[in-house]
């Protein structure tokens, strides 16, 4: 008998194992694949939008020039005149606040109750348009995003990305994990080799093991926009409090309201050249008018600063400084800037968009040998 003979009679010998080792790991295989499988069309749409999103800056102002282009003065109108013409313009409904953007050819924004926002120009007070929050190109990208255009889009959207985080993430790095540690330079590299399917699951792993931490940090700033219990327990695990509004120092009723250009010159006084202030018209009966800035140093545009004023003699009743918030707001509002792509300028915004094209992939990969997967095993049935 020859040797290839010899080696062809000799049955194969395997290495028993335990019943219990690896057992979870099987278990979690075809759930990571279902869930990917699931949820494919559901993240690719989420990971595009969110990358169109953080570039709404840049972009918006080319679809819509007319409207979000304002003329340049070295001395704009007052904001109650501001006011004044958007609700001339928009009489159907209560204004809700207005945005004033200290920055050169930018319109003020009056949004109402009903979700619509009038841009002013604030050097001629001529109103430049109006447009629903998801209305036009970046709404439509945005309803699409948070899923608002079903009951309760937010939790929906929250628990995908719960499974993304735990199942996904959690689950694909678990079974990508190399049993020993010499195994992780084998582990960490597209092998030139492999083809068909084992190079696609070979892309999949090792796209999915670079950009997991950073693919982790996108989906768990997520959940403080989505749920309650996440943004509430920032503030309980860092012993902080949320942002209330404290009540007025003076009597409402039957006094004069206070002029909404004093308190945008009170935010001037107390932060200097600040490149936004929002100004909460529609405040609650006995409580001080809710204002933020964002002071021109802010490290992101969420680093708000809180001004509440009383509402009918304009009096301070409340300032709080970005820097001198505690580390439960700082916290929740880098959630937002990081979900966002809201840091760094033009960095923060094409790590987004690095990063959607990372989930791109990892999803396309996965989704591809998942069904070729599917095609193998009933053709090996059938034969």
């Amino acid at each position: 008998m020859t040797v290839a003979d010899e080696s062809a009679a000799t049955p194969e010998v395997s290495v028993s194992t335990p019943k219990t080792r690896y057992t979870w790991l099987k278990l979690l295989k075809p759930t990571h694949h279902w869930v990917g499988a699931s949820l494919s069309v559901v993240l690719l749409i989420s990971a595009l939008t969110g990358a169109a999103l953080a570039f709404r800056t840049q972009v918006d102002p080319l679809v819509y020039p007319t409207m979000l282009t304002a003329s340049t003065c070295p001395q704009p109108i007052s904001v109650d005149q501001v006011v004044a013409n958007a609700v001339t313009h928009h009489p159907q409904s209560r204004v809700s606040y207005v945005r004033v953007q200290n920055r050169p050819a930018q319109p003020w924004i009056v949004r109402f109750k009903d979700r619509d926002a009038v841009h002013v120009d604030p050097c001629t007070g001529q109103v430049l348009g109006t447009q629903n929050r998801y209305g036009g190109l970046y709404g439509f990208i945005e309803l699409v995003h948070t899923a608002k255009y079903v009951p309760n889009g937010n939790i929906l959207i929250g628990s995908i990305t719960m499974l993304f985080a735990i199942v996904l993430l959690g689950g694909g790095i678990a079974l990508w994990w190399p049993r020993g540690a010499n195994k992780f330079s084998h582990a960490l590299r597209i092998h030139p080799q492999s083809k068909g399917r084992a190079r696609l699951m070979s892309v999949h792993r090792i796209a999915g093991a670079y950009a997991a931490a950073a693919l982790l940090v996108l989906a768990l700033t997520a959940l403080p926009q989505a749920f309650d219990w996440a943004k509430d327990g920032i503030y309980a695990a860092t012993n902080s409090t949320p942002p209330t509004i404290p009540a007025a120092t003076a009597p409402t009723v039957g006094g004069p309201r206070v002029s909404l250009q004093s308190v945008w010159e009170t935010a001037v006084r107390l932060s200097p050249n600040p490149v936004e202030h929002l100004i909460h018209v529609d405040q609650a009966p006995g409580k001080a008018l809710e204002t933020f800035i964002i002071e021109a140093d802010a490290p992101h545009v969420h680093a708000r600063s809180y001004l509440f004023v009383d509402p009918v003699d304009g009096k301070v009743v409340s300032y709080e400084p970005y820097g001198s918030s505690n580390i439960g707001r700082k916290i929740y509002y880098w959630t937002m800037a990081l979900h966002m792509g809201k840091f760094g300028g033009l960095a923060g915004q094409f790590v987004m968009l690095l990063l959607a094209a990372v989930i791109a992939l990892i999803v396309t990969t996965g989704v591809t040998t998942f069904f070729q997967r599917r095609r193998n095993s009933k053709r090996t049935a059938a034969a």
